[in-house]
């Protein structure tokens, strides 16, 4: 069998590192981090109180508050980065909407949407007021059913849900499409909400650093190695 070569075009990052990729290429070099002390946490009785921070980041400048209804922070975060790399490969959006362009997206979660509906019914006491977007923000597949419908395209369109590494299983399961013929253009990456809520059963396993000193062990090895 005679296999595609399969090229990566274009990229784009929304992080805790930058919200562009000329911005995180810098703190990458500089040997910033992103990981902050976040009060909260420690008030709520966090073991650690260590979390990644998106600065700069107005959803509202991206998409109207139309669009926004149905998808969770993350989600379109991740229609940000893939505006971005889609520049980046020179794709406008008639060149997407086809049968011939996929998207796959990894998603552990979408947590917060899911409590929140649920504190809404037990604030008022009917399932009426929690609106209609609630259900789609809530979903694994928010972000390539909203991306699906923001940037039309028709070829293959699902959610990778693999734990820490669903984003990297999109990564490569795109490109064995490409690899195989059945796609000539994917959209794919990770996605993941960051909030306390949905983070708090994974402190509770002491997953996460509590060392909270201003020179973190990453960083000493970048010293080191510079």
């Amino acid at each position: 069998m005679t296999l595609n070569r399969v090229a990566i075009t274009g990229v784009g990052i929304i992080s805790c590192l930058g919200c562009d990729t000329s911005t995180v290429t810098e703190a990458l070099r500089a040997g910033r981090s992103g990981i902050v002390v976040d009060p909260q946490r420690t008030e709520l009785g966090f073991r650690s109180p260590l979390t990644g921070r998106i600065d700069g980041f107005n959803e509202k400048k991206i998409l109207g508050r139309k669009e926004r209804k149905s998808m969770p922070l993350f989600a379109v975060q991740a229609y940000a980065s893939a505006r971005e790399a889609l520049i980046m490969a020179g794709l406008d959006d008639e060149a997407l909407r086809n049968p011939d362009t996929g998207l796959i997206y990894g998603c552990d979660s979408s947590c917060l949407a899911a409590t929140e509906q649920v504190d809404l019914l037990r604030e008022r006491g009917e399932t009426k007021s929690i609106g209609s977007g609630q259900i789609f923000r809530s979903m694994n597949s928010s972000v390539t059913m909203n991306l699906n419908t923001l940037l039309g395209t028709q070829g293959a369109c699902w959610t990778l849900s693999s734990a820490c590494s669903s984003g990297g299983h999109a990564i490569g399961q795109a490109a064995d499409l490409i690899a195989l013929g059945r796609q000539k253009r994917m959209i794919c990456g990770g996605a993941q909400e960051i909030n306390w809520q949905s983070m708090c059963s994974f402190d509770g396993l002491g997953a996460f650093s509590t060392n909270t000193g201003k020179i973190t062990p990453w960083r000493r090895r970048v010293e080191r190695q510079s």
